[in-house]
């Protein structure tokens, strides 16, 4: 059912700004998860456990845009952000099964 409180907006694609990746430009992503490990102390199972976070990154060179991070894992500070952009292409998932890109 249709909420009737709901309002239909028509949105044209040329009128919206692309994302291009912060690396290489490239205006390509694909969907992918970072993992992260949560502790035992804090896992409702009281176990160790691995928590998947979803991002996109760039299908030419797997670069993460800090701006596709969630909120809670951007940098604070320029000086984070140094930190953060440096370490991004260690972030780059890339599974063994993918196909090359060129």
């Amino acid at each position: 059912m249709t909420d009737p409180n709901q309002r239909s907006v028509k949105i044209n694609a040329s009128d919206l700004t692309d994302i291009k990746c912060d690396k290489c430009g490239d205006l390509r992503f694909e969907p992918v998860f970072l993992l992260k490990r949560v502790s035992a102390l804090i896992s409702p199972t009281g176990k160790d456990e691995t928590a998947p976070i979803p991002t996109f990154a760039c299908y030419a060179c797997g670069h993460i845009n800090l701006g596709l991070l969630p909120r809670e894992m951007r940098p604070q500070t320029s000086e984070e952000q140094k930190i953060v952009s440096s370490k991004l292409p260690e972030l780059s998932v890339v599974s063994p099964d993918s196909p090359t890109k060129e």
